[in-house]
């Protein structure tokens, strides 16, 4: 009898009461393969169907790359079999007599197992060919991901020039601290909206200092809080630079 996942009732009679009591016992559950998920590709080359690397959308196409491949490959194979039986054949044939048509026939025969082995040996580059072509688009997807949000960040800033305020939020918890003085360089764009920003972090901590100098040099994605303790930055284009290189590894 196969017991249940859900908890088992069992009854039992007691002499004493003469009454039911019910027994639960849970089975423990099964833990679940921690790496199921998280190869793309199988021992064997196929794509591996429980993986969340890619969408659902990129599976089918990966599958339908993968086996275009392969249909081209068999085809390849089976018309240059077929070449060299008729080669060997045709060879036998003209010489005219059943000793010269054997050994034309074994010289096809040996031609078509020469071909056939080729054929798989293009099988198996096809199919590494076709790995390396989803890990380039991989990586160039990735690339056009970074790239568009560097385009939209620096769309909001040109914009809203108060959205500075998300990339030095972090910066000022990091380094702000009472009785200690914090310089701000920013472009100068910016400055009227960093005045803001910090007369409100001066009401939140009053022996809080500051001091904002606008630095042409730096572009308007660029930010930079100097203190005591140190100078820590931001720049959006190494932001993301250092983002796509993890992903990489």
């Amino acid at each position: 009898m196969k017991l249940s996942a859900k908890s088992i009732l069992k009854q039992a009679a007691v002499a004493e009461s003469g009454q039911a009591k019910a027994i639960i016992t849970k089975q423990p559950q099964k833990e679940k393969s921690a790496t199921a998920d998280e190869k793309l590709w199988l021992e064997d080359g196929t794509l591996n169907p429980q993986t969340n690397l890619i969408s659902s959308e990129k599976k089918v196409e990966l599958k339908s790359i993968r086996q275009q491949v392969l249909d081209q490959a068999h085809q390849d194979a089976e018309k240059l079999k077929k070449q060299g039986y008729q080669a060997g054949n045709a060879a036998g044939q003209k010489a005219g007599y059943q000793a010269g048509y054997q050994k034309g026939l074994a010289a096809g025969q040996k031609l078509a197992e020469q071909l056939t082995v080729q054929a798989k040996q293009n099988v198996k580059y096809s199919l590494t060919a076709a790995h390396d072509y989803v890990v380039d688009k991989q990586a160039e997807l990735m690339k056009f991901a970074v790239e568009m949000a560097e385009v939209l960040v620096k769309r909001k800033l040109d914009q809203d020039p108060a959205a500075i305020s998300a990339l030095l939020e972090p910066m000022l918890l990091k380094m702000q601290q009472p009785e200690q003085l914090l310089t701000i360089h920013a472009h100068p764009r910016y400055h009227q909206q960093l005045e803001r920003q910090m007369k409100l972090e001066k009401q939140k901590l009053p022996g809080f200092r500051y001091l904002i100098l606008d630095d042409a040099d730096k572009s308007a994605y660029q930010v930079s809080v100097e203190s005591d303790e140190g100078l820590t930055s931001f720049d959006l284009a190494q932001e993301l630079e250092r983002f796509l290189q993890q992903t990489e590894k």
